[in-house]
């Protein structure tokens, strides 16, 4: 367990409780934020379970889910909601396009330089990542999810259909 104190900025005191398996391939945490005036805990539940091996990791905010954790025989096991697995489904899908992209040979244009197209296709994945991330993570910080949809309507026209979809199912 670890304990910050963020009493200067917020007066909360913040803990971080981590475990892991018996066999060390998997680990979960938690926080949370606890008021050093009245005791109240601050901000919703968050469970990060992750496989060491593969660094590939859950994460939720749902209570549903992290009950489905806790009710599992399986370490750090979440059962996610299917809006929550789909749109998991659709960031592994964009940051497979992504790797590729990055990773395979990058065009060139008449001078050498990387090509104007190249630089669209990350820029364009890119945001789309972080789109997601907010909905993943309902991130608090709806001004910079809208200012993320804002930039990708106005640079590539509307969400794709498929992530509107998901969004949608979380409705």
């Amino acid at each position: 367990m670890e304990v910050s104190d963020e009493r200067y900025g917020m007066g909360l005191v913040h803990y971080d409780l981590f475990a892991t398996s018996d066999d060390g391939l998997f680990s979960a945490s938690t926080y949370f934020h606890l008021d050093s005036c009245d005791d109240e805990m601050h901000w919703p539940y968050v469970l990060l379970c992750k496989n060491t091996q593969s660094d590939e990791h859950v994460y939720t905010r749902i209570k549903s889910e992290i009950m489905s954790s806790i009710k599992n025989n399986e370490f750090c096991h979440i059962a996610l909601e299917p809006w929550h697995q789909d749109l998991r489904n659709y960031q592994a899908k964009i940051s497979k396009e992504l790797d590729e992209l990055v990773k395979g040979e990058v065009p060139l244009d008449s001078e050498g330089n990387p090509s104007y197209q190249f630089f669209l296709d990350t820029k364009r994945l890119g945001l789309l990542n972080d789109i997601i991330r907010y909905y993943e993570l309902e991130n608090e910080d709806y001004e910079k999810m809208q200012e993320n949809v804002a930039e990708y309507n106005k640079k590539f026209g509307s969400l794709p259909k498929e992530l509107l979809d998901v969004i949608e199912q979380r409705k």
